[in-house]
């Protein structure tokens, strides 16, 4: 329908990411609209965003379902093994800079090896109210290791 939409989301360049166990704290990458940086925070804790960041938030201009979420990543090095990448959706109420993972709103897949691409879609949901800003968080895990993995990443959030 007209309503449909699709949110586009890349790096720009490639964004260097720690790979670590668990949810220990560690460099995200924050990808917006054809740019990216990056935060040191723990994994599912809220962000705080200042400043010139506030440029990667997507604000919503209605409300919105979302509906779905694809994800690819290219690889142009890796220093771990048997590495997940997860894409998270954050968000914040208007006028608030603190952003809050979303439940039920990421997806996650194998990276590949260097200079290699992987990526997932998942069906998410999710509600957002018109105002709300919206972030996506990439960030990298393993079971066995830690170590490093610089990738470029591109994504689109489909919403009704």
């Amino acid at each position: 329908s007209y309503r449909d939409s699709i949110i586009h989301y890349e790096s720009g360049g490639s964004i260097t990411l720690d790979v670590s166990t668990g949810n220990s704290s560690r460099q995200v990458g924050i990808i917006g609209f054809g740019t990216d940086t990056t935060q040191n925070t723990t994994i599912n804790s809220p962000i705080s965003i200042i400043n010139a960041l506030q440029g990667f938030a997507f604000v919503a201009p209605r409300n919105l379902t979302l509906d779905s979420l694809a994800v690819t990543a290219v690889i142009q090095s890796i220093t771990s093994t048997d590495t997940t990448i997860t894409a998270q959706i954050y968000t914040a109420p208007a006028n608030s800079t603190t952003f809050t993972p979303l439940e039920c709103a990421s997806v996650s897949f194998t990276a590949p090896c260097t200079n290699s691409s992987n990526g997932a879609t998942a069906d998410i949901t999710g509600y957002i109210c018109a105002g709300t800003r919206i972030l996506l968080v990439v960030y990298a895990s393993s079971d066995s290791c830690c170590g490093v993995v610089n990738v470029f990443v591109n994504a689109g959030l489909a919403t009704t």
